[in-house]
């Protein structure tokens, strides 16, 4: 029995050292983490009373593949500080960009990539536009197509909402509250709008339109609104 014991009180010392090693490696300076694309990434989490190393290196990761993933899509090119900012309320100057996750976001993966696509686009013309293209780039790298399809079906379905002609949803912006249940589902079929775009017409056309603007989306696409709008509903259903 006592050797079992002290066979048993080795390995979890073994175990704590390990941990201990790595924590002192991995977070050493972990408040800024400068990665290997030149920019670095700052956590200010004093308004939630600090989060545990792990965590905010797994934050500080999910944060850079985000970056990573945007930039990449829309060849946006970012060699300045990126600031991520939980639960803060102060504004960071000198055009730093920067993401406001709450306490319950900041460790869920599509809420960091749907965050980070709002600080590095800056997009301001239209809700449809804004959360479409974030809603797009959460889609495109956590679930597969189908799996958020379903999702919207589902919601829709449970939640009584209507599909919105594509139309209406560009022209009311005052729908985009997420907090409602109107508001997620627009968010949602805003972002299979764009999903929709990606798959049929390719990155190409979408940076186009991103870099033209909503309001010129039939001459981007040269098909009008309308046939667009029955082909992403047909494509839904599929």
């Amino acid at each position: 029995m006592k050797e079992r014991f002290k066979k048993s009180s080795f390995i979890w010392l073994i175990r704590i050292s390990i941990y201990c090693v790595i924590s002192l490696v991995l977070f050493q300076g972990c408040d800024n983490l400068t990665t290997s694309k030149k920019y670095q990434i700052v956590i200010d989490d004093s308004n939630v009373g600090g989060i545990n190393v792990w965590k905010k290196f797994f934050l500080m990761k999910n944060v850079e593949n985000a970056i990573d993933r945007v930039t990449q899509y829309f060849e946006i090119p970012l060699k300045d500080a990126f600031y991520v900012i939980i639960l803060n309320s102060k504004k960071y100057e000198g055009g730093r960009k920067a993401v406001y996750l709450d306490k319950d976001g900041y460790n869920k993966k599509s809420m960091i990539v749907h965050e980070v696509t709002h600080a590095l686009l800056k997009l301001k013309e239209h809700n449809f536009e804004l959360e479409g293209i974030a809603m797009l780039m959460e889609y495109k790298f956590i679930n597969d197509t189908k799996v958020e399809k379903e999702r919207y079906i589902r919601f829709r379905n449970r939640n009584d909402c209507d599909t919105y002609p594509i139309q209406y949803l560009i022209e009311n912006d005052q729908l985009y509250y997420p907090n409602t249940k109107i508001g997620r589902s627009v968010y949602m079929q805003s972002g299979l709008f764009y999903l929709f775009l990606d798959e049929k017409y390719g990155r190409k056309k979408m940076l186009e339109f991103y870099t033209q603007g909503v309001r010129r989306i039939e001459s981007v696409y040269g098909v009008p609104l309308d046939s667009l709008d029955a082909a992403w509903q047909k494509w839904l259903l599929q």
